[in-house]
């Protein structure tokens, strides 16, 4: 009961709502109705709508809160194997074999009749590609946090050069993957003069929220000072005016 109580007593609540508040958001994203309206768009319900898309992302940075104290890649691809790939294996093949029972057949003809090929199937998990079977789209967040994993021994290299004092590698990963996001969202939406920009991105955008994730966790209490400055400069701003 005492090691309860101190499993516990280590929860950090600030995660904890991070948490609930991206099961919140990755809901709203799959339950939110379409901004059109008519032939025209409904700016509130575009607004609500975008943020809705961002509940993912927050779960990769939470992951880096703690992906990185690992110290055994050994230990940390057993557990990723075991709780993750095997679970992840058996669903997508009982996926195919009930995918047209889903549908409506019968479910000794949709076994019967099933598209399974474990061949395929080891295929599309060994080059991490699952978009291929039925009613397994949504296991992208599984491949990508495998991705993870095999990025973890050069991301952790970068991690521990930080936590040594040379903070440059970091922030430049940092830096350009940052610009390259931002870059590509504002090429989304507008046209710019000088034509399309090409950012050649370091990580993949998992790789790169779990890095902004170990940065911010770790940054977490000179954070929240400057946050407590900021407010007491705007408070006295106000009582000035």
């Amino acid at each position: 009961m005492q090691n309860q109580i101190q499993k516990y007593e280590k929860l950090d609540m600030n995660v904890s709502l991070m948490r609930i508040i991206a099961c919140l958001i990755v809901i709203g994203c799959h339950v939110r109705i379409s901004p059109i309206v008519g032939d025209s768009i409904n700016k509130p319900i575009l607004y609500l709508h975008d943020f809705f898309d961002d509940g993912v992302a927050i779960f990769f940075c939470i992951v880096g809160f703690f992906l990185y104290n690992n110290k055994s890649y050994k230990n940390l691809w057993k557990k990723t194997v075991k709780n993750i790939l095997i679970p992840a294996f058996l669903l997508t093949m009982i996926s195919i074999l009930l995918s047209k029972f889903i549908e409506g057949a019968s479910l000794f003809n949709s076994i019967k009749d099933s598209e399974l090929n474990f061949g395929v199937l080891l295929r599309d998990f060994v080059s991490i590609d699952l978009k291929n079977h039925n009613f397994t789209g949504h296991l992208w967040y599984i491949t990508s946090y495998f991705e993870l994993i095999i990025f973890f021994p050069v991301t952790k290299l970068i991690i521990n050069e930080y936590e040594k004092g040379n903070k440059n590698i970091l922030n430049w990963v940092l830096g350009i993957g940052i610009l390259d996001l931002v870059v590509n969202d504002v090429q989304a939406l507008y046209m710019l003069p000088c034509g399309e920009i090409i950012i050649h991105e370091i990580f993949p955008t998992p790789q790169l929220l779990c890095l902004i994730g170990y940065r911010i966790y770790v940054e977490k209490d000179k954070i929240k000072n400057n946050v407590k400055k900021l407010k007491k400069v705007l408070t006295s701003d106000s009582k000035m005016c």
